[in-house]
């Protein structure tokens, strides 16, 4: 049996039906189980290993479900994760041809596991650059409250110096208005501990 047809990268391999042998299976897009043939078509591809009974799929085992893939001289097995049974099981397909079955299966592994490292690449750097955004506007937000906060501060210094001022030239002006004082005709100094008055027109020490 040799390899039959080769589309779209897929490769097409003729085998013997052994894992269903005489058995009726149930497939998808029909009510009445299916009679599984003596011989089967293996579509290797992408994604996996599809098994064809003419144009009627049997069943598809994924790459990433395939633990391992063997042959010998008459036979091909597929060791796979199954999930209706939570573990492992096997199947087994007859033909010469089951070394070049696996070594395409290979090469459709190794490029789905090179596209996997190719897409988390992707994703770390989309990431990386993310966080290097948010890390930007951080500091710019940062940045930003920084300079609001220091033009506040300076503000209210000028303010507080403002009304530090006022408030001085105020003292200065009831202190001047207070000690320069005229006396019949003379102007004289004195502190306010010692003003006194006496009489409405005369202020004596």
């Amino acid at each position: 049996m040799r390899e039959s047809e080769s589309i779209g990268g897929e490769k097409s391999f003729t085998v013997t039906n052994r894992h269903w042998k005489g058995k009726k299976i149930s497939v998808p897009g029909k009510k009445e189980k299916h009679k599984v043939s003596p011989q089967l078509k293996l579509q290797v591809g992408a994604l996996g290993v599809k098994v064809m009974d003419g144009t009627t799929p049997i069943e598809t085992f994924l790459l990433q479900k395939l633990l391992s893939w063997e042959s010998d001289d008459n036979v091909l097995r597929l060791l796979f994760n199954d999930d209706s049974k939570k573990g492992n099981s096997s199947v087994e397909f007859g033909t010469k041809e089951g070394a070049v079955v696996c070594e395409h299966i290979l090469s459709f592994a190794k490029q789905l596991a090179n596209q996997k490292k190719l897409d988390r690449q992707k994703k770390d750097a989309a990431n990386d650059e993310a966080e290097q955004q948010s890390a930007e506007r951080t500091a710019e937000a940062s940045e930003r409250a920084a300079v609001e906060e220091a033009e506040k501060a300076a503000k209210a210094a000028a303010a507080e110096a403002q009304a530090a001022e006022q408030k001085a030239k105020e003292l200065a002006a009831q202190e001047a208005g207070i000690q320069a004082i005229f006396v019949e005709g003379q102007e004289v100094t004195y502190s306010v501990e010692q003003l006194f008055w006496k009489g409405p027109a005369r202020l004596v020490n």
